[in-house]
């Protein structure tokens, strides 16, 4: 793809934003259940077998919400848009449509003239906040710049929000490490 068909596509993301701390022990937490949905399946206690339902129950309902909410969540900008990707919901923001960046709060929140949006992939802890510029706010800035420059080159469009399912590797993933928990419980 060449520069000026990455500049006039509408999925073509320019920048990405999301909170590191958050991402990280979100895949520490997805892979530390995984280990132990594995280890419960393949070593069942010598009293007798739980069964495939006991590990699925002490693993899974760790490891899929901490996916949602600490590595799905991030913001990017695409070439006529602004990308919310919220736990559950993606949000395309036109640039005509956002009025200003507003990161002086715990989440970084898109104003446009019909609402508010807030990015929950950007929370900040609160003692990150005492800090002179905190990191919201350097986003917010930089985020105003780019609506400058795309503003003028982008037409108008709507704000669409869909309920986004997990991206395929999630599905991928967890659909693996559960086919190797039954090989390992079914091993002779």
């Amino acid at each position: 793809m060449t520069w000026t068909e990455k500049e006039n596509s509408q999925s073509w993301m320019e920048r990405r934003w999301f909170g590191r701390t958050n991402r990280i022990s979100g895949y520490f937490i997805v892979l530390f259940s995984s280990i132990v949905y594995l280890f419960l399946t393949a070593f069942p206690d010598s009293g007798g077998s739980p069964g495939m339902l006991l590990p699925f129950l002490a693993a899974f309902p760790f490891s899929v919400p901490s996916w949602l909410f600490f590595v799905r969540p991030e913001l990017a900008t695409g070439g006529c848009d602004v990308i919310i990707r919220n736990p559950v919901t993606e949000t395309r923001i036109p640039w005509s449509e956002v009025t200003c960046f507003d990161g002086n709060g715990k989440y970084l929140v898109v104003e446009t003239a019909d609402r508010d949006y807030k990015v929950m992939g950007l929370e900040q802890a609160n003692i990150s906040r005492l800090r002179k510029e905190a990191r919201n706010q350097v986003i917010a800035v930089e985020l105003e710049e780019i609506r400058r420059d795309r503003i003028a080159r982008c037409p108008g469009g709507r704000v669409v929000t869909r309920v986004k399912p997990p991206e395929r590797t999630a599905v991928a993933f967890f659909f693996l490490i559960g086919l190797l928990g039954v090989i390992l419980h079914y091993l002779p």
